[in-house]
């Protein structure tokens, strides 16, 4: 009983509902590309194990994880982590300025910079930023 009250702590923006729909996303996408989680796994570099945690909500991908998945399922980040697209930049910032809350990690911190880079594109070009 104490893991599941330690794992609701662990994720204080994601609401256990919220992760399992995240899960789902991820392996509908997964599944329309084609593509096993063995096959993903091996082009993210993310083992099976986790993949599978994360399509089952039990776990939440990384920033850099979900930036693997993103290069090779070719997601919208707000659509995958949000279930829907943005709407407005000041919608996509609010929700990034609720994700960097808990960003504590220098190597989530490098995806988090690419993210305003992709979102400051996103303003001055008026395009969809192409999160590398």
């Amino acid at each position: 009983m104490a893991k599941a009250a330690d794992a609701e702590r662990s994720y204080p923006i994601l609401s256990k509902e919220d992760r399992l729909a995240l899960g789902r996303r991820l392996a509908d996408l997964r599944k329309k590309s084609v593509r096993s989680q063995r096959q993903l796994s091996r082009e993210t570099d993310i083992s099976s194990s986790r993949l599978s945690r994360i399509e089952r909500g039990r776990f939440l991908p990384s920033l850099e994880e979900l930036a693997r998945l993103r290069a090779v399922l070719g997601f919208d980040l707000d659509e995958i982590v949000f279930g829907r697209s943005a709407t407005s930049s000041l919608g996509r910032l609010v929700r990034l300025a609720r994700v960097l809350e808990n960003v504590g990690d220098s190597a989530e911190l490098d995806v988090v910079e690419r993210l305003l880079q992709c979102l400051s594109q996103d303003k001055t070009n008026g395009s969809e930023g192409d999160f590398p």
